[in-house]
C-alpha cells in the first residue's frame, strides 16, 4: 500500500538494526521496522530514487504478494526534498541458504516464488534482487540470499523489495549502469546453476 504525504512517527523509531545498500533500517514500535533511504542512488537523485521504490512496491504487490512482508510506503516532501520511508512488519528469520533447497517444503515455496518473479520479469523486465550486494560478489563464501528469509514457521518471506533491471538506469554514471547490467546477469546465472537444478 502506498500512502502519500503521511509522515512517520518519530517517537516510534528505535535502535538501528542494519545498513543495507539502499536503506538504513530501524526498529519501529514493538512489531515493525522502518527503512530510510541511503546510498549512492538516493544521494545522486532523490526524486528518481523515490520513483524507483514506488515502482518496486507496486510490482511486488502485483506479482509477489504471497511472499512479501506487510509493507507501507510513505512519500512526502521535507525542506523541498523528495523523501520516503518504508514501514514493514518485523519478521524473525534467517537468510535463505543453498542447503535449504534440500527441504521439500522450502524448495516448493522457492519454485513458486521464482514462477512469480519470472512472470514479473516477462511483463516488466524487473527481477527481484535475491542476494544483495555481498551475496552477489561473495556468493562462494556466503551462499545465501540476504533479501529472502526463512521464518520460524518455515515460510519464505521477502524482506527487501529492491529490484534490478537493465532498463532501470536511475543514474547517468556509466559505471553504475554497467554494474546493474552485470548484476542482472550474475544473479540469473547463480539462480540457474545453484538453486534451480532440481
Amino acid at each position: 500500500m502506498i500512502k502519500k504525504k503521511l509522515p512517520y512517527n518519530q517517537k516510534k523509531v528505535g535502535d538501528k538494526i542494519a545498513t543495507a545498500g539502499e536503506h538504513v533500517v530501524y526498529k519501529y514500535g514493538d512489531d515493525q521496522i522502518i527503512k530510510f533511504p541511503s546510498g549512492p542512488i538516493y544521494y545522486a537523485n532523490a526524486k528518481d530514487a523515490r520513483a524507483k521504490v514506488i515502482n518496486e512496491v507496486r510490482l511486488a504487490n502485483k506479482y509477489l504478494k504471497e511472499f512479501i512482508a506487510v509493507t507501507e510506503l510513505y512519500t512526502y516532501e521535507e525542506q523541498d526534498k523528495n523523501k520516503y520511508c518504508i514501514i514493514q512488519e518485523y519478521i524473525i528469520g534467517r537468510p535463505l541458504e543453498l542447503k535449504d533447497m534440500q527441504d521439500d517444503e522450502l524448495q516448493n515455496q522457492f519454485k513458486e516464488l521464482m514462477k512469480d518473479n519470472d512472470l514479473m520479469y516477462l511483463n516488466s523486465r524487473y527481477t527481484l534482487e535475491f542476494f544483495g550486494l555481498r551475496g552477489l560478489l561473495l556468493h562462494r563464501f556466503f551462499p545465501r540470499m540476504e533479501n529472502i528469509i526463512v521464518t520460524q514457521e518455515n515460510k519464505i518471506k521477502i524482506i527487501d523489495l529492491g529490484m534490478i533491471s537493465s532498463l532501470n538506469m536511475v543514474s547517468s554514471s556509466p559505471i553504475l549502469r554497467w554494474f546493474i547490467q552485470w548484476a542482472v546477469k550474475k544473479q540469473a546465472k547463480l539462480l540457474r546453476e545453484k538453486y534451480l537444478v532440481n
